[in-house]
């Protein structure tokens, strides 16, 4: 019995590991799917002189990221409740939102190159929280859950 609820301990401690580490990640998908949108709008923007409206139509990706543009494009609303970004980066969102799409070609072109460091930068910073940190969580709850079998017995 002992060696059961030892195992099941075990088995809950990486799971919580491997739960805390998913901010993480979730965070590093948003900023890769963050660059890769500018990228697209930059792109378009500059040469095929396509609408907003038509990008964001042609986007059938399902994140986060994308849902919450396509969810602001279409129906004006910025609805962000997940945990995985803080404040700062969610106004810094709801910004770039506001003003994609709100002027003409040059100065879009202007806002969207230079934003493209800024945003390459941060989602540099993603990854390396995210190399750094999903490992740490899953070893901790493995250890943890390794600790507890071996107290257990």
């Amino acid at each position: 019995m002992k060696i059961f609820i030892g195992v099941a301990l075990l088995i809950l401690c990486s799971l919580v590991g491997y739960k805390l580490s998913e901010k993480y990640v979730l965070r590093k998908k948003f900023y890769k799917d963050f660059v890769a949108f500018n990228d697209k709008l930059l792109r378009e923007i500059s040469f095929l002189h396509t609408t907003l409206m038509s990008i964001v139509d042609d986007i059938t990706v399902d994140s986060d990221f994308y849902n919450i543009v396509n969810n602001y494009i279409k129906k004006g609303e910025f609805k962000f409740e997940k945990k995985y970004i803080n404040l700062e980066e969610k106004e810094y969102f709801y910004k770039y939102l506001n003003v994609i799409g709100s002027g003409d070609k040059n100065s879009q072109l202007k806002f969207l190159s230079a934003i493209e460091i800024e945003l390459k930068a941060k989602k540099a910073s993603a990854d390396d929280d995210e190399k750094k940190y999903k490992s740490l969580y899953l070893k901790l709850g493995f250890l943890l859950g390794l600790i507890s079998l071996i107290i257990l017995l």
